[in-house]
């Protein structure tokens, strides 16, 4: 029985079920929180769901898996050492790794064995088998209750089907030998060198591919995976070729093969870009791809016959194939551009444009269907085999779903779960969720085109469909299974956030874990067998603290009448004979925050919501949004009308004000510094400030000229520069750097390819032109965050820590900040 994990957060806490302190979170000091609290996820669930594992990365104690019995009476915890993953054979086997160590649990009996100085492992699910590599290159196959089924040595490199296969390549003796129902056959003698080796799509054909010595020269290599027999699908022959990429169609015996060459875009003396090009990725990777692709059927093949910037993609029809020239319409003015796609019959060679889209289409199961957005249209579903379209007027769906039988398309939405019927011709809602966000879960969606979001997305109509719904008021969310478009079991309903969902496929058993901002996170586990839930942890025995938190939502009206939500956060210590100091955090839309477990953590981005509560500072999340006045402008009057609101109340020293924005975020802490009086300081991470010399700057990270983030993306300018360029004028930060009244700190890592980090080092020499307070923080090495480097992650909460004591609380003795405040200091 097949086991589905549908969401899964990483989350921070520890475990109940063996040896802890319960400790509280010390105030004012970074240092000692780290290591209190472990980073936890779901790692895997039994086969019937009896066993449920649990992992806790970055714990200080040696257990950091635990095992959870979700069928026992009583609690039963098994903890494993040092254990990285596990996998089970069965509800009473599983295997787990523990770095060169695998150790096989019998679950019944609390018993394991231990395989030393292991390269690698897998399972076979469906004998119940495993393998394992060990580092003297010998290959053993085990069954699940420990004995050798069988062995080979000198092995080079495996891959399995993780059902029951295993292709193994050997050293000395080369050629590749195949594992099944017990033995290992050789299926294939090597000549020439084996690059890698792979099972194709569907698991038809093992896939090999040969490099003709130190050369470009590569050839294919298909061994059927039922009958063995080796095929050439391009021919025996070589060609100059940097990769293929071999993918089969559907159900059946054919196969798509794409062949890419690269050429070198210049010589070693100059660089020549051109106004016209529309590949500026080849660009900066210094070379053009140039690709063919082939259709193969029964050893036969033949090529498309268009240019080589062409993309082919088939739908799971071996009939019918979609083409584009993916930078036909590039002008960077969108994250993703426009599609001009044809639909090209392979039965006779006949070509059809279905026209312009927006780059997101799905087919259904056997490519007799594909639904796309069209241009100024909306969803249009082509039947491929006789050309009929339909336009479905409606643009608050989305995320289609084929059912399989390609009878009913299921839509997600804001408002209800809404169903096309194909043969009627009509759409409807399915009044299961009204008014409310519906997400469907057990989708199976397969890639159909490498870089784009064009899917094969379906539904196995034979079976439930599993639902999760949301209630943006209440915040509450449900989930429940639908029956012949009808509810036909509710499994959770809670008003505290669901951080992930499981559940086996009959839908028997279903286990999930939740949390709410004053509520640690619990994971619970039910059955049809129990009227209840069953909480196997409870986090609350780690953190009895956060039973105390106190949150508020704030609303606030715009002038056009829009009403708005900020959660405020109260001190820890909070009397209400006392005013404390608030911070303001800004972003976009944060109210859907409200029900998340505050975790106590060192931040990347420097910004923790816990360790400032505790410190007893407000906190606020204010809603912003963003209209035709542009970021800035529209960001200021959402500021405003929410402190309007906010300082109403008596216990906020008005005076004590601080924001902080990292990102997007950071270049609204930049606009408001430029624009407002209401804020003692300012903290701003890796921020533009100056949307000017961004607008014509070259993004690395998303690969691009940056226009289309300030005319489509983020910041929603939705024009260029010169059609308005007052419009960029009065949102832009650095034009009014010299109206900043109150000290400032910038922060930004040296390699942050999204907002480079010249836009942090502007905004300071127009600080410091202008004889404004501020200091910049340059952490080497790091990104648009700081997530790969603890130290500087630490280094950052500390230095924000004393910034806000400093100017929210009147601090003294800072002696990095009195450097810049105190003139005459050393």
């Amino acid at each position: 029985m097949g086991i589905r994990i549908i969401w899964l957060i990483t989350t921070i806490f520890s475990v109940y079920a063996f040896p802890v302190k319960c400790r509280g979170i010390p105030n004012d000091t970074i240092d000692q929180w780290s290591g209190h609290f472990y980073k936890v996820r779901i790692n895997a669930i039994s086969p019937d769901g009896k066993w449920l594992a649990m992992n806790k990365s970055g714990s200080p104690e040696k257990y950091n898996m635990v095992l959870f019995n979700t069928y026992g009476k009583k609690d039963q915890v098994i903890n494993l050492e040092n254990v990285s993953t596990v996998g089970f054979l069965s509800d009473q086997y599983l295997l787990a790794s523990a770095n060169q160590k695998r150790e096989l649990w019998d679950l019944q009996k609390g018993t394991k064995t231990i395989y030393e100085s292991i390269k690698a492992s897998d399972l076979l699910k469906s004998v119940q088998q495993f393998a394992i590599l060990d580092e003297s290159s010998n290959l053993q196959v085990i069954s699940k209750e420990g004995f050798i089924v069988t062995q080979l040595e000198d092995v080079k490199r495996y891959i399995t089907d993780n059902a029951e296969v295993i292709y193994a390549e050997k050293r000395q003796q080369g050629g590749i030998w195949k594992f099944q129902n017990g033995n290992f056959k050789k299926v294939y003698d090597e000549i020439y060198d084996m690059e890698r080796m792979e099972l194709s799509t569907n698991k038809q054909h093992l896939i090999v591919y040969e490099r003709n010595g130190n050369t470009t020269l590569r050839r294919i290599v298909a061994i059927n995976t039922v009958t063995n027999k080796i095929e050439y699908p391009l021919g025996k022959g070589f060609s100059d070729t940097g990769y293929f990429v071999f993918k089969d169609i559907q159900d059946t015996e054919c196969a798509i093969i794409k062949a890419t060459r690269f050429e070198p875009n210049s010589s070693n003396v100059v660089n020549v870009w051109y106004g016209n090009d529309r590949d500026m990725k080849s660009l900066q990777w210094g070379e053009t791809p140039k690709s063919k692709y082939f259709y193969t059927s029964s050893g036969r093949s033949f090529e498309f016959r268009f240019d080589d910037k062409t993309t082919v993609f088939d739908i799971g029809s071996s009939q019918y194939f979609l083409y584009f020239r993916k930078e036909e319409l590039q002008d960077y003015t969108h994250y993703a551009p426009f599609i001009n796609i044809n639909l090209y019959d392979a039965n006779t060679s006949q070509s059809h444009n279905i026209g312009i889209i927006e780059p997101e289409l799905y087919s259904s199961q056997n490519g007799k269907h594909i639904i796309f957005k069209q241009k100024d249209v909306g969803w249009t579903i082509l039947d491929t085999s006789s050309g009929k379209v339909e336009h479905l007027n409606s643009a608050s769906i989305s995320n289609p779903v084929f059912s399989r039988d390609d009878m009913s398309i299921y839509f997600e939405s804001d408002n209800d779960l809404w169903c096309y019927s194909i043969r009627n011709k009509k759409l409807f809602p399915l009044k299961v969720a009204a008014g409310r966000q519906t997400h469907i879960l057990n989708a199976d969606k397969k890639s159909l085109c490498t870089g784009f979001n064009f899917y094969q997305a379906t539904l196995d109509n034979t079976k439930p469909i599993l639902i999760e719904t949301k209630d943006e008021h209440s915040n509450e969310t449900v989930y429940f299974s639908i029956v012949n478009n009808k509810v036909n079991k509710t499994l959770i309903k809670s008003k505290n956030k669901i951080s992930f969902f499981t559940y086996t496929d009959d839908l028997k058993n279903w286990c999930w874990m939740e949390e709410n901002y004053n509520l640690p996170f619990k994971l619970c586990f039910s059955s049809e067998r129990s009227a209840s839930a069953k909480v196997l942890y409870d986090g609350e025995c780690i953190d009895k603290d956060a039973r105390n938190i106190k949150q508020e939502v704030i609303t606030y009206s715009l002038d056009n009448g829009r009403k708005l939500k900020g959660i405020l956060y109260y001190p820890k210590n909070y009397v209400s004979a006392q005013i404390y100091p608030l911070i303001v955090h800004i972003y976009q839309i944060q109210h859907h925050l409200a029900n998340e477990y505050l975790l106590p953590d060192l931040d990347v981005v420097g910004f923790n919501i816990r360790n400032l509560i505790e410190n007893n500072y407000f906190v606020f999340l204010p809603d912003i949004v963003i209209d035709k006045r542009g970021p800035g402008i529209s960001a200021m009057e959402s500021i405003d009308k929410a402190l309007d609101k906010l300082l109403m109340n008596r216990n906020i020293n008005s005076s004590k004000v601080g924001l902080i924005g990292h990102s997007f975020g950071g270049y609204l802490t930049n606009f408001i510094a430029t624009h407002s009086n209401r804020f003692a300081t300012y903290i701003s991470g890796s921020g533009v400030s100056d949307i000017i010399s961004s607008y014509f700057s070259y993004n690395y990270n998303f690969i691009g000229p940056h226009y289309w983030q300030f005319e489509t993306g983020q910041y929603k300018m939705n024009r260029p520069f010169a059609a308005d360029k007052q419009l960029y004028f009065r949102n832009n930060p650095i034009f009014n750097v010299e109206k900043v009244n109150t000290p400032v700190l910038l922060w930004t890592g040296t390699k942050d390819e999204n907002v480079i980090p010249q836009n942090t080092t502007a905004f300071f020499l127009g600080l410091k032109r202008n004889g404004r307070d501020v200091v910049a923080l340059y952490y080497p090495e790091s990104g648009h965050d700081l997530s790969t480097n603890f130290l500087q992650v630490k280094d950052l909460n500390k230095k924000i820590m004393e910034w806000w004591g400093y100017f929210l609380k009147d601090k003294q003795d800072i002696l990095w900040i009195e450097k810049q405040i105190k003139k005459d200091a050393d």
